[in-house]
């Protein structure tokens, strides 16, 4: 597999090896491949864990962003809800929600257990969302890079 990143989980026993369809999950020693991430997708674009190492999720530029759970590497969920590239993704830091920027400059975000959307804030700007971070403490802040600048919008009705 062609490799364009790499990165442990939070726990450090195994690593993500992001190609630009599939990410492997690896032993950080001997290489051995726990489990391997795949699906209907076109390029991977952004790929986040939970701070608890259960869950992963990816966006593709088919506008999907997926849902795995780890170890075992099982497909649990496809949230399709975008026109053009999912090009960021990110879990918020209980792992309770996840949040997705894109292609189509609207900030979704989903309760992470259910797969139910929650908040859909469409800048009034024309321009992708390739990037985002969300705090870690409360009260909690969501920093957007758009290809406008930095917005931080407001997060009431994200699960913390």
């Amino acid at each position: 597999m062609s490799a364009k990143s790499v990165a442990f989980l939070p726990s450090g026993k195994a690593v993500l090896l992001i190609g630009y369809t599939t990410i492997q999950v690896l032993h950080p020693s001997s290489s051995y491949i726990q489990a391997a991430l795949s699906g209907p997708v076109r390029r991977l674009t952004g790929v986040a864990v939970t701070p608890d190492a259960t869950t992963v999720i990816a966006g593709s530029e088919d506008g999907d962003t997926r849902v795995w759970t780890l170890p075992e590497g099982r497909d649990r969920a496809v949230l399709r809800a975008r026109a053009g590239g999912a090009r960021s993704v990110i879990f918020s830091a209980s792992g309770k929600a996840l949040v997705s920027g894109g292609d189509d400059a609207v900030l979704r975000a989903w309760d992470a257990a259910t797969g139910e959307e929650s908040i859909r804030y469409p800048f009034a700007v024309d321009h992708t969302i390739p990037a985002l971070a969300i705090s870690a403490t409360k009260p909690l802040r969501l920093a957007v890079a758009t290809g406008a600048g930095l917005n931080a919008p407001g997060l009431s009705g994200l699960a913390v």
